[in-house]
């Protein structure tokens, strides 16, 4: 299986999930370890398409925090991917489920 690519009308670009970072994301969160691998690209690929809000990161300048209300996983939580950006390209850095919204600065949020 090739590597995904998104399309993130956030950005105005594509986003790059490499199998490297599907390895860190199923063994470092479980709760995407406990999903079936395409149903967690998947669920990835939302957060970045529709996302609910786009928030600054907080640990790199470079980094932009996506974050999806997923009413149906666990009952409700939001879907959390963090990507880095830059000219050469986007790529997942981590995703993760949670409770909250992380904390950080606003860049969009929908209405």
């Amino acid at each position: 299986m090739s590597d995904p690519i998104f399309d993130c009308p956030f950005l105005g670009d594509v986003v790059h999930l490499s199998s490297e970072r599907i390895n860190h994301i199923r063994d470092g969160h479980p709760e995407f370890g406990a999903m079936e691998q395409g149903l967690m690209i998947e669920t990835i690929r939302k957060a970045l398409e529709d996302p609910t809000i786009v928030i600054q990161s907080r640990k790199d300048p470079d980094g932009v925090v996506f974050a999806k209300w997923e009413p149906l996983i666990y009952d409700g939580k939001y879907v959390v991917v963090a990507v880095i950006t830059s000219p050469e390209r986007n790529w997942v850095i981590t995703a993760f489920i949670a409770r909250a919204i992380p904390k950080g600065t606003t860049l969009w949020t929908r209405d």
